[in-house]
């Protein structure tokens, strides 16, 4: 591993969730957990459908980029199953300015749960005081609030739109800009318990 991300030696853990880097034996259930139109859509690079092939090269892809320190991907694991509800990673990372973009996906089922903020608070967390960034950037697509709400609960303060910025099926989208310092870093609330049905 990188000199640049040796400080990451082994999973982050916050009160319900573990982030951990993937492993080939994680490529079925990955692909299990990303599969999904919703997903495809709301996010730049992954596809539709996404296969185990797919997820095999992104646990080689996020190896490489680890190791040359241009990207740290990790998986979300609730802790109370162990099973993978979604991704968060850093990337694009200008280390002579100290800053890097923020991305995450949550599988379907686990939606509406809190897990989206409570792993980019912690990787937040871990790239400013383990990493020594100065800014952590993300994008978003206009349509997609949720993943802007996302951003806001953690402290991300909303800078601006890029129109017509990113083209994704067959059509341009605008991006919503976000960008946290360390200073604006804050602790998501957790999520309301749901009503059972009686």
């Amino acid at each position: 591993m990188t000199r640049r991300f040796r400080a990451i030696r082994g999973p982050v853990r916050s009160g319900r969730l573990l982030l951990r880097f993937p492993r080939r034996t994680d490529a079925e259930e990955i692909a299990a957990a990303v599969s999904d139109r919703r997903i495809a859509r709301a996010t730049l690079n992954i596809p539709f459908p996404y296969h185990q092939s797919d997820a095999l090269r992104f646990i080689i892809r996020s190896r490489r980029r680890r190791e040359r320190g241009e990207g740290l991907s990790l998986l979300m694991v609730e802790r109370s199953s162990g099973q993978i509800v979604g991704g968060v990673s850093l990337f694009a990372f200008d280390w002579d300015r100290s800053k890097a973009e923020i991305g995450y996906w949550v599988t379907p089922s686990a939606w509406g749960q809190g897990f989206a903020p409570e792993a980019v608070h912690l990787l937040a967390r871990v790239a400013f005081r383990d990493l020594k960034l100065h800014r952590i950037a993300a994008g978003t697509f206009e349509f997609n609030s949720a993943s802007g709400r996302v951003l806001l609960k953690t402290g991300f303060v909303r800078e601006g739109l890029a129109r017509r910025d990113v083209r994704k099926g067959g059509r341009w989208h605008n991006t919503v800009m976000y960008g946290l310092l360390p200073s604006d870093l804050r602790r998501p609330k957790p999520p309301r318990a749901r009503r059972v049905a009686k």
